[in-house]
Parts: C-alpha cells; structure tokens; sequence
C-alpha cells in the first residue's frame, strides 16, 4: 500500500528526465510517491493527487507543508477519481500533463489509464 524508497527515487528520476511540470496521481494514500514526485519538480511544479480517503492523505499533510511544494489534493471516490479526471479533460487539460501515477484500487486501472492517456502529453 506504500511504495518503497527506491520506486519513489526512480519516479522522481523519471519526473525529472520527462521534464515534468505538471503531474497526475491516482491513488495517494499517505501521500509518500505524491511528496516525492513534487519535490523532483521546478517551484512552479503541479501535483494533481486523487485519493478516496481524507483520513489516509491527513497523514501526509504536514510532511507536504514542509516540503517545498505540497501537492493539490483531490479527495474523492473511485467513481469521483474518474469524474475528476474527465472534468480535467473538459476544461481543455488534454495533453497538459507530463507525468502520471496511478496506484489507486486496481479494477479502475483502465479507466484511470485511458483518462491520463488524453491528460499526458506526447513523450511524457
């Protein structure tokens, strides 16, 4: 339910090669992958992180208020998760994702892929 210190470098080393700006995170839990990918951003990076429990993410805030940049939480359910990711499809956000994360509940994987397929630009 956590990822391991070594997925959080990676994915910040892939952040970074991407050139991400702007990222997407279904999936947050505590908020561990989510801090990690915003501190591999510039200061005017951007964390959309999507999780269904307020309770699990708390754990994470004073950790995001410490960090450099906190990331813009989205609480919601599986059904909302989809319905967060189609409103930011349209309001005209396709493409303007560099990096996305999904580590949400896994029977939603295809749904939440195809979403940031249309939210991730070319190459990222």
């Amino acid at each position: 339910m956590q990822i391991a210190p070594e997925q959080g470098q990676l994915m910040a080393l892939l952040a970074r090669l991407a050139g991400a700006r702007r990222t997407i995170e279904v999936g947050v839990f505590t908020g561990y992958s989510a801090l990690t990918i915003a501190l591999a951003l510039p200061d005017d990076g951007y964390v959309l992180a999507c999780d269904i429990s307020d309770e699990y993410t708390r754990v994470g805030r004073p950790f995001w208020e410490r960090g450099r940049r906190r990331p813009t939480r989205s609480t919601c359910s599986s059904h909302r998760r989809s319905r967060t990711l189609d409103a930011r499809l349209a309001a005209g956000e396709a493409g303007s994702y560099d990096f996305a994360f999904i580590d949400a509940d896994k029977s939603s994987y295809d749904a939440y892929y195809e979403r940031c397929l249309q939210l991730v630009r070319s190459g990222g």
